[in-house]
């Protein structure tokens, strides 16, 4: 029976990246004593953090509760890219530090729960297929160029990467809900500020 074919795993990526520089794979990320992967593991991650603090449809949570703690304060998941308190109308909340921050009231004393939209930090097996090959060809040609240099590798990456991107893009024009964009001010809001590149 023919093996499945299954999406990229962020080891398969490292991995990738690796041969990219005619390094030998390895079998794990966790060990840190083999320098050229860790430093492809970290390279990918970086981009990954880039990415995806720009906001998709697929990390984004819109009119999120968030819930104060037992001291009255509420605190920002550990995973967030970035929140946008604006559903929570008629308040002056922003993020500052672990924490939401009241700016009128001048504390951090929240008592009530508050809606948010989220952009969420994922990791690499939770990310849909078409942007694990966008990160992690991304990350190639930032690895390449800082291990090597080759200029005629890089042209070549570089047009992989655009190809991923495309690719990448076409996806997400497919499964945003758009119903959504037309309905919600806040879902609106965040998808202006996109980078024009998405087109």
């Amino acid at each position: 029976m023919p093996t499945p074919v299954t999406p990229t795993t962020e080891l398969e990526a490292v991995n990738t990246m690796l041969a990219a520089i005619s390094e030998s794979p390895v079998s794990t990320l966790d060990d840190d004593t083999v320098v050229d992967a860790a430093m492809a593991r970290d390279t990918l991650r970086n981009e990954m953090r880039g990415l995806q603090s720009e906001g998709w449809q697929w990390n984004t949570d819109y009119e999120y509760v968030l819930t104060p703690n037992a001291n009255n304060e509420i605190e920002i998941p550990a995973t967030a890219a970035f929140i946008d308190p604006s559903a929570s109308e008629g308040k002056d909340y922003v993020w500052r530090g672990t924490r939401l921050y009241d700016r009128a009231g001048k504390t951090y004393t929240i008592t009530k729960s508050v809606k948010v939209d989220i952009i969420w930090m994922l990791g690499f097996d939770e990310m849909p297929e078409p942007f694990r090959r966008y990160c992690y060809i991304k990350a190639i040609r930032k690895f390449v160029d800082e291990q090597m240099g080759d200029q005629a590798l890089h042209q070549f990456t570089e047009m992989d990467e655009a190809k991923a991107a495309a690719a990448f893009r076409r996806m997400e024009n497919k499964t945003a809900n758009f119903n959504i964009l037309r309905d919600s001010y806040s879902t609106a809001r965040i998808l202006m500020r996109r980078p024009a590149w998405r087109g």
